[in-house]
C-alpha cells in the first residue's frame, strides 16, 4: 500500500525534517521505512504510559474503512499498533491469523503519522428539497480543536429521508466531539429558493468506539451557510 507523502518529489523529500542521508533513504524506500517511523511515534507516552496518539487498529478490511462502512474492534480496548500492541496478545484469537487495519497520515512529511478515524453520516429530513449538490461537516472538540472541512457527499442528488455517509481521518486530537457544523452547496440552480433539511448527524468515533448523534432545531437550511448541530 502506498503511504501518504511517499509520492512526494525528490526535492520535497530531500528538504524534509530528517536530514540529507535519511531523506535520501526515505525517497528510495519510503513505504518500507514508515514501519520504523510508526513505531517511533508510538513511543510518545503520557504519564500513564499510554500512547499520546493511539494507532487504533480495526477488525475491518481496508476497503470498508475507507468507504465508511466499518470501524469495529473485536477487543476491549481496541488494539493499538506500536509499543502497546504486545499488551493485546492474550485478547486476540490464539493460534489464528489476526488482520487489523488502520488509516495513517504523513502527507506533510512532518514525522507525524497517527490519525483518528471517524464515520460521518448525515440523515436528511422530510422537508429536504430535491436538489443536486454537496454536503460538508466540521467537527469541534471539547479541547477547543476543530477539523478541516470534510465532504460527505459530492455532487449528489438529494431528497427527503436520504442518508449519506463517508469516512474521515484527522491528525487533530479532539478529545471528545462537542458539536459539529454542517454546510451544503448547490450544483444546479433554478428560480426557486431551495433549502436542506437535516434530521440528524451521526459521528462514529473509532478510538473509543463511541457513536454520537447531533441535532439542530432549524429545518430550512440555506445553501452556503454553516449551521451548528449539538448533541441530542
Amino acid at each position: 500500500t502506498g503511504h501518504p507523502g511517499c509520492d512526494q518529489s525528490f526535492l520535497s523529500t530531500m528538504t524534509g525534517l530528517d536530514g540529507l542521508m535519511d531523506s535520501a533513504r526515505d525517497f528510495v524506500a519510503c513505504n518500507h521505512m514508515r514501519s520504523i517511523k510508526f513505531f517511533l511515534e508510538s513511543l510518545n507516552l503520557d504519564d500513564n504510559l499510554e500512547q499520546v496518539c493511539p494507532f487504533t487498529s480495526y477488525a475491518c478490511d481496508y476497503a470498508s474503512i475507507l468507504a465508511g462502512l466499518c470501524l469495529k474492534c473485536d477487543t476491549e480496548p481496541c488494539v493499538e499498533m506500536g509499543i502497546n500492541a504486545d499488551k493485546m496478545r492474550t485478547k486476540l484469537k490464539n493460534g489464528k491469523k489476526n488482520s487489523l487495519y488502520l488509516i495513517t497520515s504523513g502527507e506533510e512529511l512532518d514525522n507525524h503519522y497517527c490519525s483518528h478515524s471517524y464515520i460521518l453520516s448525515i440523515a436528511l429530513g422530510p422537508n429536504a428539497d430535491r436538489v443536486k449538490g454537496s454536503l460538508y461537516l466540521n467537527l469541534y472538540g471539547t479541547n477547543g480543536q476543530s477539523t478541516e472541512q470534510t465532504e460527505i457527499a459530492h455532487k449528489n442528488s438529494f431528497g427527503p429521508r436520504m442518508y449519506f455517509s463517508n469516512s474521515a481521518a484527522f491528525e487533530t486530537e479532539l478529545e471528545s466531539v462537542d458539536y459539529v457544523k454542517f454546510m451544503w452547496t448547490l450544483e444546479e440552480r433554478d428560480l426557486r429558493k431551495q433549502y436542506m433539511d437535516v434530521e440528524y448527524i451521526q459521528v462514529q468515533v473509532g478510538d473509543d468506539q463511541e457513536s454520537v448523534r447531533f441535532c439542530s432545531s432549524e429545518n430550512k437550511l440555506k445553501e452556503g451557510t454553516r449551521y451548528k448541530f449539538e448533541r441530542c
